[in-house]
């Protein structure tokens, strides 16, 4: 192995196709050796290994530190002594790199490549690069690594449904490749190290697979949507012929085809992008890979290995071919169909192998292949084998190079420089023809000396020469010039047979005599069936034309000269020629001794026809015209039915049922002495059914298969097929062996006779049986229920039976139900569903009933189950139901009674159903935990009152409450909450839930005798408490969103909860522009995060005190007591006018105090105090 100059462009270029190694390598029991600066010593190369074989090293390996992290693109031997001894014995795999001469630039290099390494995803499958342990300060062999031992990062194997409930599943790995396997409920992920993953496969719409190499078998992916920069690799897609790899898009998509026995994937498989390498076995001939027409390869490309062979149509590697080439060391066959129009044929063609070969085998032998523009076929030293009809690689200039042997059997067109680029012969195994296109003066001149090195003696195809047509009048002129009877004779004699050379106006020179076949009747044979050059007929008529040069019409005889036929060497036939052949018959039978020598000399088998005239002791040779003599009908063929389709149709068994026929394939298989262009016979019942011409393709795979659609089988019955083949030559073999069989494919739908006698499963009828009849020897299923479920029937001749169980009758519930039965018969049809209709009926009507006997409450009782709902009208009355179900019985004035919930977890949805005019409905429900309100309580100020029972005035109770005000459709409601009167007026609490909704259809609030916690519940911006003579706890949030809170009694309490300073900052700002709120008549307190509460005279923050105070005004009772104060003093001014004051003094104060009190009265008229309250 030579070294490489090492550029490090050059090393990235060249690892775009080489395999990634995982960095997860280096286990924890290997050594790590720094690699941050190499030293300058005799060593002077690495290596770079490809990664297939990298992870095979029979050497021991050191992780590479570098800056203190691991590199995984990086590896030191520990011995390089014995790493130099592997890498001398190794055939391939390794390239060795020089490395730069100082310790700097070596450091330089090593940065360089990491950093380049690292930058390039993972998937561009980046090489192994080998650093000697002597450039990096170590002694070469054996030794311990320069610094102590460092374990390599621990990576985490990452899936994710990503976002959650998405069913994209992302596959991120730093730990290897991951294998996903299937085949029950879930996903299983393995990667390289680590645990397994499970994944629900229902949970999966996708999987994205990001920097990382997912390995998968096709029947477990097939379908799938894969996306991602990461890499598929799917394997075994042989075992699945309609695989479906069309949904995964990722930045490498590879699938592995298993040829062993020969593959063909059905129309409805679908490749995606993938790139499938065909593997096969050297020496198994059977080794092939097909595709039925209709399979996706519209952007697959394919690499073929050696002993494998991949068989596409011209449709397909035209569509192939746009993709890129078909690529490796196997074999390529083309299969042309018959073209039916013009028989011209156009497809671009893209190979480059590396010394397979190519075959293209036409079915029909008139057809002309044109290789469209852009085509390439580069053999790598294979050869080139057409087997009927013309490959024409010169009209469109199809790059023809790297081409070892042309086996031409029928016809090809190429151009001298083409010709020139063979590196073997043209030959030919039978009637094979090559015309030679010449585009110059230089090319006449050179051809003679280019054809005789790649002609062969015995093999020499039907050689001819013609002018381009595409070469200019100039270049034509030059040309003609040159194609004369020297150019002619010299081409004859270096092929050793005639050679017609035809010039740019069509007129041909033959410097020799030309064979050829014919028909013709002579001396009273007809010999129709020998032009092909096979036939049974022993005598052939040889139609000859004289050496002619058709530019003057002179024909190129003389006196004398003699005409010889011979057979295999032998002379059959020899006549002397009169100038100008006059007196010559074209057409000879050989046998004839009238003409001849009296024997044909035509033996079974091969022979090679010639002739020469012979001018002095010179000779002229003919074309070989070859002929094949076969007396030997074939043997008759063997027919089978075959598993052919991914869905397994089998119809082996002799049944052919109604599955079966919508792509039923027989298989003929051929016998050994079967050739190509024979035609095999498939007969049904005697007639023959359909017929099919023997290719290369069907003679490697050593049978025909024939696709029978439907109507080709006709009516059910019984059928008998046997096959007949009939050789080129028209011999007629023995027909096979029959295969028997019996067309079964209709089934009727069963009957279901009446269920439980009327139709209806009542209560005690649950285990009620479904009956009905069958045909016999059928299997009955039937199904119910939602989701559905299916059961096996029990079948006892042509009578079914099911016995329904409890849970069948919970699957199809209550109510109608529908009963499918299908069966299936012996020869597997499956017959259309017999539906059924009935109902389930085996639970008791729900019942609910308001119980109103015990005066003040209204209890419930009933099997119906739910939440309560309340219609209230607004003339007091109201009715009930639940689940549904309207309960028996109603009250008149629902504001009377309480109403007593069920149970503790059924809420109360009370309905409001309003008037025009002011309503008010009242709720007493002592035992409710939630309430529901909705409905519309009309266009005036309505009140809903929520009644709080006391169960014990002697000490304090808070009621958690849940109410929603979300379903009130009307504006401008009150929402009262009426505690009962207590000697202590705030004795109990109502503490609003944080499920709690008071939207804005309430425009306020009133509480009476209680305390109302609003602290949880999310209350609409802008509501008021225009009557607070109780308590009421807001936050912060709350307070300053809310309108004015008015207590009218002057008994108000409001809580302000301020759970930290935050709050109280916000608290602050908002006293400084409160806008229109009004506080009137409360008491005030602030409320800290631990619960204590401080009236606002007494708090110490004089900002939040005084903006408090500012907006608190007194109310009714204060304001009364103020002015009977302010009286009062007036009083005893104006009676004191009479009294005796002691001292002027005295006097005086009184004037301040009666100043001081007018003050006050003025500040509460200036607070729009007295417009609040009215």
């Amino acid at each position: 192995m030579a070294a490489v100059p090492l550029t490090l462009p050059s090393l990235l270029k060249r690892a775009v196709f080489m395999k990634y190694l995982d960095r997860t390598e280096v286990t924890v029991d290997q050594e790590s050796v720094a690699i941050d600066a190499i030293t300058e010593t005799h060593t002077t190369t690495a290596y770079i290994v490809s990664a297939q074989y990298a992870s095979q090293l029979p050497v021991r390996m050191l992780g590479a530190r570098f800056q203190g992290q691991e590199t995984g693109w990086v590896r030191v031997p520990a011995d390089d002594a014995e790493f130099e001894r592997f890498v001398a014995g190794a055939a391939e795999g390794i390239d060795v790199v020089d490395l730069p001469t100082s310790a700097a630039a070596r450091a330089k290099f090593v940065a360089q490549w990491i950093k380049k390494a690292a930058e390039k995803n993972k998937n561009l499958t980046l090489p192994l690069l080998v650093l000697p342990l002597a450039a990096c300060g170590g002694g070469g062999g054996g030794s311990a690594p320069v610094d102590p031992p460092v374990e390599p990062p621990v990576n985490t194997f990452d899936v994710a449904e990503t976002p959650a409930s998405s069913g994209s599943w992302l596959i991120d790995s730093d730990n290897g490749d991951v294998v996903i396997a299937g085949g029950g409920a879930d996903y299983s992920l393995t990667p390289t190290e680590g645990d397994a993953v499970a994944v629900p496969q229902a949970s999966v719409s996708e999987f994205v697979v990001n920097s990382t190499t997912v390995r998968v078998d096709a029947a477990v992916i097939s379908g799938e949507v894969i996306t991602g920069s990461g890499a598929v690799i799917v394997t075994n897609i042989e075992s699945d012929l309609d695989v479906d790899l069309g949904n995964i898009a990722t930045s490498t998509l590879q699938a592995t085809v298993d040829s062993t026995g020969g593959v063909t994937f059905v129309s409805s498989a679908k490749f995606g992008s993938a790139v499938i390498t065909v593997n096969g076995v050297v020496g198994e001939d059977t080794d092939k890979v097909a595709f039925q027409e209709g399979a996706d390869l519209s952007s697959a490309s394919f690499v073929v290995t050696a002993g494998a062979l991949l068989e596409l149509t011209v449709g397909q590697i035209n569509t192939v071919s746009q993709t890129g080439p078909v690529t490796g060391a196997g074999d390529l066959r083309l299969v042309v169909p018959d073209d039916e129009g013009d028989n011209a044929i156009e497809a671009l063609v893209v190979v480059d192998l590396e010394g397979g070969n190519l075959t293209f085998d036409l079915l029909d032998d008139a057809d002309t292949l044109v290789l469209a523009a852009g085509s390439s076929i580069d053999l790598g030293g294979g050869n080139l084998i057409i087997d009927d009809g013309t490959i024409d690689i010169l009209t469109n200039a199809a790059d023809f190079t790297n081409v070892g042997s042309v086996v031409v059997n029928s016809g090809l067109t190429l151009s001298v420089t083409q010709l020139q680029q063979l590196s073997g012969d043209v030959v030919t195994q039978g009637g094979g023809r090559l015309d030679v296109k010449v585009t110059s003066a230089e090319d006449v001149a050179a051809l003679a000396q280019i054809i005789e090195s790649v002609v062969k003696a015995g093999e020499v195809p039907q050689i001819s020469v013609g002018v381009d047509p595409s070469v200019s009048e100039a270049a034509k002129t030059a040309i003609d010039s040159g194609m004369d009877v020297d150019f002619a004779t010299a081409l004859s004699s270096a092929t050793g047979v005639n050679v017609p050379v035809t010039n740019s106006s069509g007129k041909a020179l033959k410097v020799g005599p030309t064979l050829s076949l014919t028909d013709d009747t002579d001396n009273g044979t007809q010999n129709t069936g020998a032009i092909d050059g096979v036939s049974n007929v022993s005598d052939p008529v040889i139609e000859v034309d004289l050496p002619v040069d058709e530019t003057t019409g002179e024909v190129l005889v003389e006196a004398g000269d003699v005409f010889k036929i011979l057979v295999g060497g032998t002379l059959v036939h020899e006549e002397t020629l009169a100038a100008g052949g006059v007196g010559f018959s074209t057409t000879i039978t050989l046998s004839d001794a009238l003409v001849s020598l009296g024997a044909s000399g035509i033996v079974e088998g091969a022979n090679t026809i010639t002739a020469q005239i012979v001018r002095d002791t010179t000779t002229i040779n003919s074309n070989e015209l070859r002929y094949t003599l076969d007396l030997t009908a074939p043997n008759d063929p063997t027919v089978a039915g075959v598993t052919t389709t991914a869905d397994g149709v089998e119809i082996t068994d002799g049944l052919i049922n109604n599955a079966d026929v919508m792509g039923t394939f027989v298989r003929v298989t051929l016998s050994d002495d079967v050739a190509k262009g024979d035609i095999v016979e498939l007969h049904l019942n005697g007639a023959t059914l359909a017929t099919m011409r023997v290719g290369v393709s069907q003679l490697s795979d050593g049978h025909v298969d024939f696709q029978l659609p439907k109507g080709h089988w006709g009516v059910d019955g019984d059928k008998t097929l046997t096959a007949q083949v009939t050789d080129a030559a028209g011999n007629q073999g023995a027909v096979s062996a029959a295969l028997s069989m019996t067309l079964d494919t209709a089934v009727l739908a069963p009957v279901i006779l009446a269920v439980a006698g009327n139709n209806v499963v009542n209560v005690g009828e649950e285990a009620s049986i479904i009956s009905g009849s069958n045909e016999a020897g059928a299997t009955v299923a039937i199904t119910f229920g939602s989701p559905a479920v299916t059961h096996s029937a029990t079948v006892e001749g042509s009578s079914w039976t099911y016995q329904l169980t409890e849970a069948d009758i919970t699957a199809m519930g209550q109510g109608s139900a529908t009963l499918s039965v299908v069966q299936t018969d012996a020869a597997g049809n499956v017959s259309a569903a017999a539906t059924h209709s009935i109902e389930i009926d085996t639970v008791a009507p729900l019942s609910f009933v308001a119980d109103t006997s015990s005066e003040g409450s209204v209890t419930f009782t009933g099997t119906a189950s739910g939440d309560v709902t309340v219609s209230a009208e607004a003339d007091g009355s109201a009715t009930f139901a639940r689940g549904g179900i309207a309960a028996e019985g109603s009250v008149a004035n629902l504001a009377t009674v309480d109403i007593v919930m069920p149970d503790a977890e059924s809420a109360l949805k009370v309905v409001l159903n309003g008037s025009g005019a002011a309503n008010a409905f009242e709720i007493n429900a002592q035992n409710a935990t939630t309430m529901h309100f909705s409905g519309d309580l009309g266009a005036s100020a309505d009140t809903v009152v929520v009644r709080v029972i006391d169960t014990d005035a002697t000490s304090k109770q808070t009621k958690e409450l849940t109410l929603d005000t979300s379903g009130i459709t009307s504006v401008g409601d009150t929402l009262r909450f009426l505690f009962d009167v207590s000697a202590d007026q705030h004795n109990d609490t109502v503490a609003l839930s944080a499920d709690s909704k008071i939207t804005s259809a309430v425009s306020s609030i009133v509480v009476t005798h209680g305390t109302l916690d609003l602290t949880k519940a999310d209350i609409a911006p802008g509501i008021s408490i225009p009557s607070l003579a109780s308590g009421v706890i807001v936050t912060v949030e709350q307070f300053l969103t809310m309108g004015s809170i008015v207590s009218i009694t002057g008994s108000g309490e409001l809580t302000i909860q301020a759970a930290d300073g935050a709050a109280l900052a916000d608290l602050q700002a908002f006293l400084a522009a409160p806008g229109s709120m009004t506080l009137i008549g409360l008491h005030i307190f602030i409320e800290d995060a631990d619960g204590v509460s401080t009236q606002i005279d007494d708090l110490s923050d004089a900002v939040l005190k005084a903006g408090l105070q500012a907006l608190s005004f007194p109310g009714i009772p204060q304001l009364t007591e103020m002015l009977e104060s302010v009286q009062g003093q007036m009083t005893t001014l104006t009676d004191g006018v009479s009294a005796d004051f002691d001292t002027l003094v005295e006097v005086a104060a009184k004037l301040v105090s009666l100043q001081t009190g007018m003050d006050s009265l003025n500040g509460v008229g200036e607070g729009s105090v007295a417009k609040s309250i009215s």
